[in-house]
């Protein structure tokens, strides 16, 4: 799509030497040939792979798409576990060309997620819309190693903040959460810091950038009263 006109006239005679399925063999073919992938960039399983290949890092900032977005624009994905990549698939929200690819796409999927998620100590978040947090807290608990949360610059509904919080919760190793510049919703708010009263590991967790109301507070306070081992700072 992002190919100028002028240079695909140019370029109409010359071939291309990929493998032909016809001829079942690499071989020299002319572009006038080659057919265009109707199937949108973002639903193609394969390219869907290598965006959670890309995510497994723990700064998914460092992911850009391209062309990019405007910042404001709640564009970040979070990282997604197997079964949730495998459910994508069965339902045909990532669609394959050749379905030959399947196995061998869910296999590195899996393999990928797992080994990174494992080794991870500190996982960043940004800019994620309110859809991506239940694809988060479904991640969490592959990520065994993981003491240090950021989440910032999000969107967190009150579905979302409700799974994250019972992710946090259920966590053996996180130590620090960090909520910045975030929208959280009332409800959603009151859903973490009911996560922050049981989860005795917790050390420290910021909200940066909150609002922060009467109800919100005493929810904090509360917090820090039933868990005295956690300091929280906003």
């Amino acid at each position: 799509d992002l190919t100028p006109e002028s240079f695909k006239e140019r370029m109409a005679s010359k071939m291309v030497t990929i493998y032909y399925e016809p001829t079942d063999s690499v071989q020299p073919v002319p572009i006038t040939e080659l057919k265009a992938n109707a199937t949108s960039y973002f639903d193609r399983g394969w390219c869907q792979a290598e965006v959670q290949w890309s995510l497994s890092r723990s700064l998914l900032a460092a992911s850009y798409r391209i062309p990019q977005r405007p910042d404001h624009e709640l564009t970040g994905r979070a990282p997604m576990a197997p079964k949730t990549f495998q459910e994508r698939v069965e339902a045909k929200t990532f669609k394959f060309t050749h379905r030959s690819d399947l196995t061998d796409v869910l296999a590195l999927q899996e393999s990928v997620f797992l080994e990174k998620a494992a080794a991870c100590g500190e996982l960043v978040v940004e800019r994620l819309p309110a859809t991506e947090f239940p694809i988060l807290a479904t991640a969490l608990p592959y990520y065994i190693s993981l003491e240090h949360l950021v989440v910032q610059q999000s969107e967190m509904g009150w579905d979302g903040a409700k799974a994250l919080a019972e992710a946090i919760q259920e966590s053996k190793t996180l130590k620090t959460l960090t909520f910045a510049h975030n929208s959280i919703c009332e409800d959603g708010f009151s859903c973490l810091a009911g996560a922050l009263k049981t989860n005795l590991m917790l050390q420290w967790c910021c909200f940066e950038g909150q609002t922060i109301g009467a109800r919100q507070q005493a929810a904090l306070v509360e917090a820090q009263e039933m868990n005295p081992g956690l300091c929280v700072m906003y």
